[in-house]
C-alpha cells in the first residue's frame, strides 16, 4: 500500500502500486476493466484516457534516438524494415546490430515510466476525482 503524505492524506498513485498486482491477477482484469465492472467510470472514458496514453507513450525509436543508442538513419532503417516485418521494432534493431538486449531492457523500462498512468489520465480527463481513485486503487488491489 502506498504510503499517505502529511497534512493532504492523499494517496500517493505511482508504478509500485501497479507492480503490486501479480501476472495472473492483471491478466484476469486490469484496473480499466475494473473500474467499468465496478459502474465508476464508463467504457467510453476509459478508451479515451488509453487513447491518450497511447499518443503520449514515446515509442523506442525515438527513445533510443534521444539516448543516442541509435542514429535517426538507424531509426528510419528499421521503421522501414517494420513495414514488411511483423516483428517489434527492438527485435529488429538488434537483429540488424544497431541495438542491444540490455539497450531494448532499458529503453522498455524508460517507456513504462515516462507513461501516463491510467487513473491520473481519468482524474486530468474529470472522468473521476482524486478520491474515488484512491479508493478504487485500494479496493483492486485488496481483491
Amino acid at each position: 500500500m502506498a504510503k499517505m503524505t502529511g497534512s493532504t492524506n492523499k494517496r500517493q498513485v505511482n508504478q509500485l502500486d501497479l507492480d503490486k498486482i501479480k501476472p495472473d491477477e492483471a491478466l484476469r482484469q486490469r484496473f480499466g476493466q475494473f473500474l467499468v465492472a465496478q459502474n465508476i467510470v464508463p467504457e467510453a472514458a476509459i478508451n479515451k484516457a488509453l487513447n491518450k496514453q497511447k499518443n503520449t507513450t514515446k515509442s523506442i525509436g525515438k527513445l533510443a534516438y534521444e539516448h543516442e543508442f541509435m542514429t535517426m538513419e538507424q531509426v528510419f532503417m528499421v521503421l522501414n524494415k517494420q513495414k514488411s516485418d511483423t516483428r517489434l521494432f527492438g527485435e529488429i534493431a538488434r537483429e540488424l546490430g544497431f541495438i542491444t538486449s540490455m539497450q531494448i531492457d532499458l529503453l522498455l523500462r524508460k517507456q513504462k515510466q515516462s507513461r501516463p498512468k491510467l487513473g491520473e489520465t481519468l482524474v486530468e480527463q474529470d472522468a473521476l476525482d482524486q478520491t474515488t481513485l484512491t479508493k478504487q486503487l485500494d479496493a483492486f488491489f485488496d481483491r
